[in-house]
């Protein structure tokens, strides 16, 4: 059955695509304008889907303690707690930013490796955490990357569009990111898919159904990240599509997730979104990482067996996002 929340989703959908249509029309003639107006939409759509006490802002720099600043950043989400007189200030207090976003009207190849590598210098910025898997997985802020549509080809058919994106992405990762906390969080393709940053603690080798790559594994457990594509299909072998499928939906729905992570208040209307189900399937290419990403005192504790199977915003959870 289709629930309203998937009908104001395609209503999403329709409205980014009719936006992508208008703005390409002059995109050639002035494309700085075209980028500051899918900019725009993008952060409409957020104000309009978070709540009001998230005041999302457009271009402006992330500074720490130390006074390093971020480049420029498109959209920033700033938490509830930050100082009403520093909104308009074009220096945001990283402590004080919950979510940050690249914007891009065409999302192209050169895209997502400069997207992946300015979320690695954005999570530098932020204090290492240690205690927990979640605290020594995640930094803050939420980084990600939105656009209206993609550059492959239109001969191409959408699970080549897909394929060639998630390659990207993987290659991208490995050439930028050092440490599973500075990974890209969410990728959203308003006409294609959604991908969305999970991390095991620890995978267990078991569950690896390639000989060769459960060979490579620690019998112990490996921690690994993935980006997990979420593109519709019912099946890993692409056959049949679900009909409520959105990618805008599933982009919201996980952000509103990564959001409750640190917002408990949050929590409720994440499951809820979560529950409507916009996706049934994700697949991707899981990326190992040495146990030495853990500080020491969390290195001797972790093992499989204290890792807790319910994973909704367990800090000890086989898998979190």
């Amino acid at each position: 059955m289709t629930h309203d929340l998937h009908d104001y989703m395609n209503q999403l959908r329709t409205k980014m695509d009719a936006e992508y249509t208008r703005i390409r029309k002059t995109a050639a003639q002035d494309p700085g304008t075209a980028g500051d107006e899918g900019e725009e939409n993008w952060a409409q759509l957020l104000r309009e889907w978070l709540p009001k006490t998230y005041q999302v802002v457009t271009k402006g720099q992330l500074i720490d303690e130390r006074g390093n600043l971020s480049p420029q950043l498109d959209i920033i989400i700033l938490k509830p707690t930050y100082p009403a007189a520093l909104h308009h200030k074009k220096k945001y207090f990283i402590a004080g930013v919950a979510a940050v976003f690249e914007c891009k009207l065409t999302l192209k190849k050169n895209h997502i490796y400069e997207s992946v590598r300015t979320a690695a210098t954005v999570k530098r910025l932020s204090a290492h955490r240690t205690g927990t898997p979640y605290l020594e997985l995640m930094t803050g802020p939420i980084f990600g990357v939105v656009a209206h549509a993609h550059s492959w080809s239109s001969k191409q058919s959408s699970d080549s569009a897909i394929e060639i994106t998630s390659k990207h992405l993987y290659a991208a990762d490995l050439e930028h990111v050092n440490h599973p906390r500075e990974t890209l969080d969410l990728l959203c393709i308003s006409n294609l898919a959604t991908w969305v940053t999970s991390k095991q603690p620890l995978t267990d080798p078991k569950d690896e159904i390639d000989d060769e790559a459960r060979a490579r594994l620690d019998p112990k457990g490996t921690p690994s990240t993935t980006y997990m594509c979420h593109a519709g299909q019912n099946s890993f072998i692409y056959k049949t599509t679900f009909q409520n499928f959105s990618p805008i939906g599933v982009f919201i729905s996980e952000l509103l997730v990564k959001l409750a992570w640190e917002d408990p208040p949050l929590r409720q209307i994440a499951s809820y979104f979560l529950g409507v189900e916009f996706s049934r399937v994700s697949t991707g290419t899981p990326r190992s990482w040495s146990r030495k990403i853990y500080s020491d005192s969390l290195r001797k504790k972790i093992s499989l067996s204290k890792l807790n199977p319910k994973i909704d915003w367990e800090e000890w959870a086989t898998s979190i996002e």
